[in-house]
């Protein structure tokens, strides 16, 4: 199998950040680097497509004749970059890196008290996060 290209210093940043962090909460695994590389790409898109609808504008002219009236549609970057917002948000649930999916984690962790049960702890401790 072939080595991945790398898509450059920002994106390997990013996802050594998110790597570490899925790390320091003790669920990371082996298998999460095809999402984590996933994750990268599709960030990737992402900004390729910014880059483009901050170039050509939200609507441009698909005439190519100069003699025809300019007819103006959607910058096709739009619906890509809409559908890749909309799959890094799929990704990053898939990761618990979303907000939701780390509060879940915590509500989980927190049923979860086997060291509370021993004690005769009556009910979780809720917490409360800055």
């Amino acid at each position: 199998m072939a080595r991945p290209v790398s898509l450059g210093t920002r994106y390997t940043r990013i996802k050594n950040v998110l790597k570490n962090s899925l790390d320091e909460r003790g669920i990371y695994d082996p298998s999460d680097e095809l999402l984590l590389n996933e994750t990268m790409y599709t960030i990737k898109i992402i900004d390729d497509c910014k880059q483009d609808i901050k170039k050509k504008g939200l609507q441009i002219n698909t005439v190519k004749d100069p003699d025809k009236d300019p007819y103006y549609q959607a910058n096709p970057s739009i619906a890509t970059y809409n559908k890749a917002v909309s799959n890094l948000s799929n990704l990053l649930t898939k990761l618990a890196i979303t907000p939701q999916e780390r509060q879940k984690l915590d509500i989980e962790a927190e049923k979860s008290d086997p060291l509370g049960e021993l004690l005769g702890s009556s009910s979780p401790k809720q917490s409360v996060k800055n």
